[in-house]
C-alpha cells in the first residue's frame, strides 16, 4: 500500500486504521442490509433489530479494537500527553508540551 495512503488512514482512524476499516464496513453493510430490507415489496423479505444490531455492535467493537501489529508503546505514542516508556537502558520521552509544566519559585 502506499504510505501516503497510510499516513492518511492512521491520521483519520488511529494506529489501528486496519480493524477500524473492518469496522466501518461491518456497520455499512449492517444498516445497508436492514435499509433494503426495510425498502423491499416482497413480503418474503423479513427485517430484524437483532441481527441490526449485533452487526453494528461488532462493527463498533471492531473500530475499537487494536491491531495486532500496533503495540501499546505505538497507541500510547498516539496520545498526546503520554509518557512512552523506550526500550531499558535509555531515558523517559515525554510527548506534549505541558505534560510537566516548569514550577517557579
Amino acid at each position: 500500500m502506499k504510505t501516503w495512503l497510510v499516513n492518511i488512514l492512521a491520521g483519520r482512524l488511529g494506529a489501528s486504521w486496519r480493524t477500524s476499516i473492518v469496522g466501518v464496513g461491518m456497520i455499512v453493510m449492517a444498516l445497508g442490509q436492514a435499509a433494503i430490507a426495510i425498502c423491499d415489496d416482497n413480503p418474503e423479505t423479513k427485517f430484524s433489530w437483532e441481527v441490526t444490531s449485533l452487526a453494528v455492535g461488532a462493527g463498533v467493537t471492531a473500530m475499537l479494537a487494536r491491531d495486532n501489529r500496533v503495540s501499546s508503546t505505538m497507541v500510547e505514542a498516539a496520545k498526546p500527553g503520554t509518557i512512552v516508556q523506550p526500550p531499558v537502558g535509555a531515558g523517559n520521552t515525554v510527548i506534549g508540551s505541558n505534560v510537566y509544566p516548569e514550577t517557579k519559585p
